[in-house]
């Protein structure tokens, strides 16, 4: 179980390098990416490092097990900008953190990490709501060999990113992996026999629908 553990942390990682717009020879292990967070050099001023921080604690707050923060998210976000990512990469995220920061402003007359956690929470469902609202390609998006391959693209691809990163960062964590996940061999209970009935929802594989 840890040698599958450790396999699919190696291939989170490998998908966070193609995020960020890696080269595709690119490697990098989970302690060279820690030791990195450590460093003293950053890539995000403050008032951007800030406010990520304030989005990864609203999207993974601490609830029964630790949040984002507790990960070291920020941290670790910001070494893969600085190490890794692509230049055109580092202006989207850079970018998607602004916008919040501009758009709490206006709305609240404060920058996202002075509200209130309710405060950010409430900004950031609504934020988040018009970022991810869908949105034609750019002219110069390259066409998909398939539909099925296609790219989605939103109103803020930098939000949309951004907030992926955080995700997956945060579930490559030490704290991620052996505090919030939990392995279930069988989840709930088998059984054996099951009476369909008509409040059931229909499921066209089993051919229960007319």
């Amino acid at each position: 179980m840890a040698d599958f553990i450790q396999l699919q942390r190696r291939e989170m990682l490998r998908h966070i390098l193609l995020l960020v717009g890696a080269a595709a020879t690119t490697e990098l292990s989970f302690s060279t990416l820690a030791a990195a967070a450590k460093g003293e050099e950053n890539s995000l001023d403050i008032q951007a490092f800030n406010t990520l921080s304030a989005v990864a604690d609203t999207i993974i707050p601490v609830t029964d097990t630790p949040g984002a923060l507790a990960a070291q998210v920020p941290a670790r976000l910001d070494a893969l900008i600085l190490h890794w990512a692509a230049p055109e990469t580092k202006d989207m995220l850079k970018g998607a953190l602004s916008r919040i920061d501009v758009a709490a402003k206006a709305a609240t007359g404060k920058p996202f990490e002075a509200l209130a956690p309710d405060e950010r929470k409430t900004f950031l469902i609504k934020h988040e709501k018009a970022a991810m609202e869908p949105a034609p390609p750019p002219a110069d998006a390259p066409k998909a060999s398939s539909p099925y391959r296609a790219k989605k693209y939103v109103v803020d691809n930098g939000y949309q990113l951004l907030k992926e990163l955080i995700v997956r960062l945060y579930y490559v964590s030490e704290i991620g992996l052996t505090l919030e996940l939990a392995y279930e061999h069988v989840p709930g209970k088998w059984v054996p026999s099951l009476e369909i009935t008509p409040d059931m929802r229909p499921a066209a594989s089993f051919g229960l629908l007319s």
